[in-house]
Order: structure tokens, then C-alpha cells, then sequence
């Protein structure tokens, strides 16, 4: 099940079973059992927001509990707290292309190093050919086909590697460029914590939250562990967003992630329309 789908039918089931029919190329049975893992999961989530999460036998805090002592504050200690996450938010999502090249460029070191050792290995070989020596020839013609076989695969990686695009959660300028970059984010998230050191601690009782929930996910069969390690990978600091005019629906080829649905999820596209404020959402506080 593409990842897209799955976090599509989390947010809506209506229609989710005949779209998987005749979208996604599901059985009746595969839908419909797709769409009852989606319900209990969706249930344990809302559990969790008012009651607390149940992790390894220990309860959890609720989000409604985390959030408590931000909401106490008023109005603008509220707007000041989801500020704060959005530029944390924005420092992941602005450093994807740097993560991404960063991740090339290992593979690409990995697959010169693998290289520089084949031609040599090939010359000792043939030189050990012309000696007669037939036991060492045997043992460093296998290393040299691991060898080989390790290079096209990682050849194969570059080749197919999809360079991730930075994503900017405060949309663009005039110019097609980030309204506020990694680096401003980063002395706006600075001052934050300067002014309001609370806001270190609940943010990271926010994130161990979402952690949890993505658990939930897992066990719901919503998502897999190898895509739950993905996403953890390229935003640790994520908070639920959604693109300002995103269409609705689970049928529209982007759904409220804008993410396709078609696609794998190193295939996930982003947007240059500005995130939905945080301050938007409705947190039953």
C-alpha cells in the first residue's frame, strides 16, 4: 500500500473503499481490510489526545496534558509556542536539498572506494594467473565478484537517487525563493528559547507524542517501519501541517499531505504554498 494512501484514509474514510477498488488496484477484501485497520488506528489516536498513550504497559502523557500549560497562558502564549514549532518545523523541511546531496555524496564516496579496489584486485589476479597459483586466483576471483556486484548496486542508487528538494513551511517571495530560510529560523527558534524555555520541554513531550502515535500507525498496518524511519529521518521536529487553498479529498491526486498518491515516498513532493498557520488547528484544549 502506497504511503500516500495510507495517510489519506487516516483523516477520511468516506468513499476510501471503492477509491482503493478502482484507484489503487485493491480487492474488495484488501480494502475494506485496509480501511478497518485505518478505523482502529484513527481510535487509539483520538484516545491518546484526551487520555494518554499506552506504551510498553506504561501510560503516556495526553497531548491535551502537554499542551495545557500552553494554553493556560493565553492567546499569545499559544501563537508564540506554534511559531516556535513552525520554525523548528521549517529548519527540517529547509534542509532536506543539504541532507539529500550529503546522502549522495556517501554513496558516491562508498562506490569510488569499492572502485579504486577492483582494478587492483584485477591486476593481482592476473598476475597470479600467469604464476600458476590456482587456490589464491579461486579466493580473489570471489572477492572480486562481491566486490563487483557491490559496485553496480551502488552505481544502481546513484543512478536512482531523487535529489529531495527543500520545502519551505512559510512559502515563497516574489522571487520563487524561501520567505524565511534554515538559518533565520534557526536565530528565531534561538530567541524562543531565550525568552521561553519552557517551550524546549513541551515541544520535545510533543515530538515523543508524535513518536508514539506513529507507533500506533505501524501497528495499524497505516505505515510501514522502514517508511515510519524515513520520515523520522527527514522531519524529527514535525508538527501536523497542511498547505493554505490544499484540495480536499482522498480522490484528488494530492491529498491534504500533498503527497501523491501514485508515488513512492522518496518520490513525495513539496509545495511553494505557505503552510497552514499551526494556530489554525483545533486542539481540544
Amino acid at each position: 500500500m502506497m504511503i500516500g494512501a495510507r495517510i489519506a484514509f487516516f483523516d477520511a474514510y468516506a468513499g476510501v473503499i471503492d477509491y482503493f477498488v478502482k484507484q489503487g488496484g485493491y480487492t474488495q477484501q484488501e480494502a475494506e481490510v485496509a480501511v478497518q485497520k485505518a478505523r482502529m488506528g484513527a481510535s487509539r489516536g483520538n484516545g491518546a489526545i484526551e487520555s494518554g498513550q499506552l506504551v510498553d504497559g506504561k501510560v503516556e502523557e495526553s497531548l491535551i496534558s502537554i499542551l495545557k500549560p500552553i494554553y493556560e497562558k493565553g492567546e499569545q502564549e499559544k501563537e508564540f509556542f506554534f511559531n516556535y514549532l513552525e520554525h523548528k518545523h521549517n529548519i527540517d523541511r529547509m534542509s532536506l536539498y543539504d541532507k539529500s546531496m550529503a546522502e549522495l555524496s556517501k554513496i558516491g564516496k562508498e562506490y569510488r572506494a569499492v572502485h579504486n579496489r577492483i582494478l587492483p584486485l584485477r591486476d593481482q589476479i592476473k598476475a597470479l594467473e600467469e604464476s600458476g597459483n590456482t587456490d589464491e586466483v579461486n579466493e580473489l576471483y570471489k572477492k572480486l565478484e562481491k566486490l563487483v556486484k557491490r559496485s553496480i548496486r551502488l552505481k544502481a542508487q546513484m543512478d536512482n537517487f531523487v535529489v529531495e528538494e527543500n520545502k519551505p513551511v512559510f512559502g515563497v517571495n516574489e522571487k520563487r525563493e524561501a520567505a524565511i530560510t534554515a538559518d533565520e529560523s534557526r536565530e528565531i527558534v534561538e530567541q524562543y528559547e531565550k525568552e521561553h524555555p519552557e517551550f524546549i520541554e513541551i515541544a520535545d513531550k510533543l515530538y515523543k507524542f508524535n513518536d508514539n502515535l506513529m507507533k500506533e500507525r505501524i501497528a495499524a498496518g497505516l505505515i510501514t517501519q522502514a517508511d515510519a524511519d524515513y520520515l523520522k529521518a527527514k522531519y524529527p521536529h514535525y508538527v501536523p501541517t497542511g498547505r493554505e487553498d490544499a484540495p480536499q479529498g482522498i480522490v484528488a491526486i494530492r491529498g491534504k499531505n500533498n503527497i501523491e498518491v501514485q508515488t513512492g515516498i522518496k518520490k513525495a513532493t513539496g509545495s511553494g504554498r505557505k503552510v497552514r498557520r499551526m494556530a489554525q488547528y483545533s486542539f481540544p484544549c
